[in-house]
């Protein structure tokens, strides 16, 4: 049996030590493939994270971007009612004038437009102060005949001129609006200068 025992013996330390191997090997191969796979793992994950970063400041980009229109838009807005409280301050200013000023004002509007036998046209607020006896004034002023309206005009102060062939707009409303057209940029930019081009 002693022959026998030690060919047992044999294929049973050639079965460890294959099966030793193996299992090194197995080991070794398993250790490979989790390496490989934590390798994977760790790339998927930056690239996740670099991705999640990216849209990250995108989103944040975004809403810099929106966050900026909201505050030009706020801007626009506060500098546009500044510039509609300084033309509406003007139109104030001009309806209280003193009676001697508003008249001469008014004279020398009608006597810029006027052709003869226009019709004026006043506002109902003008008429203890635009009288006949001013417009006749006006009228031997300016060498033109023009003759006082029996209706009162929906505006302000200024007067329309009715003509022949054209009506003249000179109330203080159309006035403030065409030299608001003119001059608002220039408005805008001295009341809303800070050193840097508006």
């Amino acid at each position: 049996m002693d022959g026998q025992q030690k060919i047992i013996d044999k294929i049973l330390s050639d079965a460890k030590h294959d099966a030793g191997e193996m299992l090194s090997e197995a080991l070794k191969k398993a250790e490979a493939l989790v390496a490989a796979k934590q390798s994977e793992a760790d790339a998927e994950y930056d690239l996740s994270v670099e991705e999640a970063r990216k849209a990250g400041e995108e989103v944040v980009r975004r809403r810099l971007t929106v966050a900026d229109l909201e505050v030009k838009k706020l801007l626009l807005s506060a500098k546009k009612q500044a510039v509609d409280e300084a033309f509406e301050e003007s139109l104030k200013k001009l309806l209280a004038l003193p009676k001697e000023e508003y008249t001469a004002l008014v004279g020398s509007m009608i006597a810029s437009a006027a052709d003869d036998g226009d019709v004026v046209v006043i506002s109902e607020n003008d008429k203890n102060v635009l009288t006949k006896a001013v417009f006749d004034k006006i009228s031997a002023k300016i060498g033109k005949k023009l003759t006082l309206s029996d209706t009162f005009g929906n505006f302000k102060g200024g007067v329309m001129l009715l003509g022949k062939g054209v009506d003249k707009n000179l109330t203080f409303e159309s006035e403030l609006a065409l030299l608001r057209d003119e001059v608002e940029p220039e408005v805008a930019k001295i009341m809303f200068s800070n050193g840097k081009k508006s």
